[in-house]
């Protein structure tokens, strides 16, 4: 992935979000949006994004989704 763009600790405290906007020169730009264990350092879910950059990210009380918010 690119640049990181957005780093926020989720709503129950135990799991990190993270928004990167770029990607590798080969694919067209995107972003990419993970989720990691801060206790072991280990992505637990990751999805590519919108084509456009991330400026902002939201999840639910519950952590049962996430949202992006892009450029386009």
């Amino acid at each position: 992935a690119g640049a990181t763009a957005g780093l926020a600790f989720l709503p129950d405290g135990r799991r990190l979000a993270s928004v990167a906007n770029g990607g590798p020169a080969a694919l067209p730009p995107h972003s990419e949006v993970r989720v990691w264990d801060p206790t072991d350092g280990r992505d637990v879910l990751g999805f590519r994004g919108p084509p456009a950059a991330v400026r902002g990210f939201a999840a639910s009380p519950a952590v049962d989704w996430l949202a992006t918010a892009s450029e386009d």
